[in-house]
């Protein structure tokens, strides 16, 4: 009997340290390897930056509940030897980082060596990369470069003035300022707020961000000493900007983006990890609280070793892509590089033999529906689906290696800017159209000659049969070489920004192509997106005190919470009538709705169960006496 009993206390023994293995072991492997679903740097990586920190990004299920004692690291560089550091976790719980105490030394192999200290039956993952041959100092010289010459192309053609000057500046908007904002027609334009910035590309004349109503009046004006960009609302109703923090106004690259609550207060500020400069094409705030950021990475690269040709470089300045996720103690948790994915001669227009070739150009990096992200490289004439689990790209629009059969479009796209999912689940981009390459005759001669013009566009996207299908399109708009953007309105009217263009700078058209507002800058001025988003009752908005509420005013003031996991409230503003709140999905279905008859103005609040409805992005639409307003909602268990 006592062994009887011996044998089953073994046996419970076994069971629990069993159990205790498998919550922290790669599951049906004994190597760390096979545990991580991705590492940054990766093996055998180039231009990796001296302040790298070093990620492995775990496989589901794979040591759950581990500590950051539980990993230990052994990173050495064959110059700067071995480095100590500290071992975190990220607040996602599967994302293991190393963070050195000092950086690596320029352009030197370093070897890495990971184990799990909790276990000595699982195998070290080691593997080695290349840091960086180019110093800081030559990346900003890069750096204000790209932007030198985005000038110069920003001209070409236009003589560096206006070239669409059909309607008169009609009144000017800021008399207590210099004179750069003009409302041209205004006629019954949709609600909302128009959120710009305006930056002289060629003095230090001004650099601001500011807010116009829905019908050109003056609501917001703030002074960014340095230079901004991208001022705009965010998923949660907070609002972000683009500031500059090194050269003169005119030379907008490096900086950092700041977020600002409703009083205008400036609550949290975020640049890129790893050593990497902060660019202000794009920022996304992510429904867990990340954030995903944009730098350009410029690096010495052999470009003899990349096209047989006598006049490549054997040091050229090429500049490449990054893409990161932060969480919000700002580690870096995700992180895309061109490098290691896309071609330097998939670039559609760059001279690969020039010293300088700036192949990717990327403007956006934005949060899909399903969790992915969808990118835009300009320079590649190409939009990307990306994945945020292993960063594999998962297709490939346009460009050299287009996947997508074009139907109802010859034209697909050239130098684009601003993909983006609309409500229907269409995409919807400004079209910048650098490179429209006619094939015609000239002196009898057949020859290939360029008639670049600009038009936003929406697609219709089959992903798995990969068929591009345009559905609409606009090009009555002036042609612009740089910057735009297109955003669809709750009621169905198109917003456009036209970047470099100045005369006009924004319009707002219907789904007829009716134009009911435009508005111009005065020459010089560079606004990259004018976007037009849903009335907000910040006090931050208004110069002198909170904008009064109107006895009919209706809005929506707030969706609590957001992310929803089984139902969420929508705070609204309404006046007498009937009041409906709408919960529509990506693809313009409507899942959930709320009715209530108000009997006097003020404030009112409809709940809303989002139990059963998978995860993703919704609309939340009021509706009441013929007006509508929206916010996005997430939904997220």
């Amino acid at each position: 009997m006592k062994r009887f009993t011996l044998v089953l206390v073994v046996m419970f023994l076994s069971l629990i340290a069993t159990n205790i293995f498998s919550q922290y072991a790669a599951p049906r492997s004994t190597t760390l390897r096979n545990a991580v679903a991705f590492v940054f740097p990766k093996d055998g990586d180039l231009y990796v930056p001296t302040r790298s920190t070093i990620a492995f990004r775990l496989a589901p299920n794979a040591f759950v509940g581990a500590a950051p004692s539980d990993f230990s690291f052994s990173v050495g560089g064959e110059q700067s030897g071995l480095h100590s550091g500290k071992v975190v976790i990220a607040d996602d719980g599967q994302t293991v980082i190393f963070k050195p105490d000092a950086p690596f030394a320029l352009n030197e192999v370093v070897h890495v060596s990971a184990t799990v200290t909790s276990s000595e039956n699982i195998t070290p993952f080691t593997y080695s990369f290349r840091t960086t041959e180019m110093s800081d100092a030559t990346r900003d010289e890069v750096l204000y470069e790209i932007q030198q010459r985005e000038q110069v192309e920003n001209t070409e053609g236009t003589g560096g003035a206006p070239t669409n000057n059909d309607q008169p500046m009609s009144h000017c908007v800021t008399d207590s300022l210099p004179c750069f904002l003009f409302v041209d027609s205004v006629s019954n334009p949709s609600q909302g707020d128009i959120f710009f910035t305006a930056t002289n590309l060629y003095t230090n004349a001004y650099s601001f961000i500011g807010i116009l109503s829905n019908t050109g009046a003056p609501e917001y004006y703030h002074d960014v000493p340095r230079g901004c960009e991208n001022f705009k609302v965010l998923g949660d109703n907070t609002v972000s900007y683009f500031a500059q923090t090194s050269f003169p106004k005119s030379g907008v690259i490096t900086g950092e983006i700041e977020r600002m609550d409703e009083n205008g207060k400036i609550i949290k500020t975020y640049q890129c990890g790893n050593g990497y400069t902060t660019d202000y094409h794009d920022f996304q705030l992510l429904p867990n609280g990340h954030a995903l950021l944009l730098s350009f990475d410029p690096e010495y690269v052999d470009m003899t070793k990349v096209i047989a040709d006598c006049g490549a470089k054997t040091r050229a300045k090429v500049t490449g892509a990054i893409i990161q996720e932060i969480d919000k103690d700002g580690n870096v948790v995700f992180q895309w590089r061109s490098w290691d994915h896309v071609n330097i001669t998939d670039a559609t227009h760059e001279s690969f033999t020039s010293s300088f070739v700036d192949y990717v150009h990327i403007n956006t990096a934005t949060f899909d529906t399903d969790g992915n992200i969808i990118a835009s490289f300009r320079h590649m004439d190409e939009v990307a689906k990306i994945s945020r689990t292993d960063t594999t790209m998962i297709w490939r629009w346009g460009g050299k290696h287009n996947q997508f059969t074009f139907l109802g479009d010859t034209l697909k796209f050239s130098h684009q800017h601003n993909p983006s999912r609309i409500a229907n689940g269409h995409i919807t981009l400004w079209d910048n159209g650098n490179y429209r390459l006619i094939d015609t005759t000239l002196s009898g001669f057949d020859t290939i000659v360029n008639r670049p013009f600009s038009r936003a566009v929406e697609f219709e996207l089959d992903e798995t049969n990969h068929i591009a299908k345009t559905v609409w399109e606009y090009r009555n708009v002036p042609y612009s070489s740089a910057g735009g953007d297109v955003e669809r309105l709750p009621n169905g009217n198109t917003f456009m920004g036209f970047g470099i263009q100045t005369f006009p700078a924004g319009m707002e058209i219907t789904p007829t192509g009716e134009k009911v507002f435009q508005i111009s800058l005065a020459p010089g001025a560079w606004c990259y997106r004018m976007q037009k988003f849903p009335s907000y009752q910040y006090p931050f908005m208004y110069n002198s005190a909170v904008k009064s509420i109107a006895s009919d005013a209706m809005a929506i003031a707030g969706v609590y919470p957001n992310p929803a996991s089984s139902s969420t409230s929508i705070a609204c503003m309404v006046s007498p009538g009937n009041a409906r709140v709408d919960l529509i999905d990506v693809l313009g279905h409507t899942v959930r709705s709320s009715t209530q008859l108000i009997s006097q103005s003020g404030p009112a609040t409809f709940p809303l169960s989002v139990s059963g409805l998978p995860n993703g992005m919704y609309y939340c639409k009021l509706s009441q006496n013929g007006r509508v307003d929206t916010k996005t909602v997430i939904v997220q268990r």
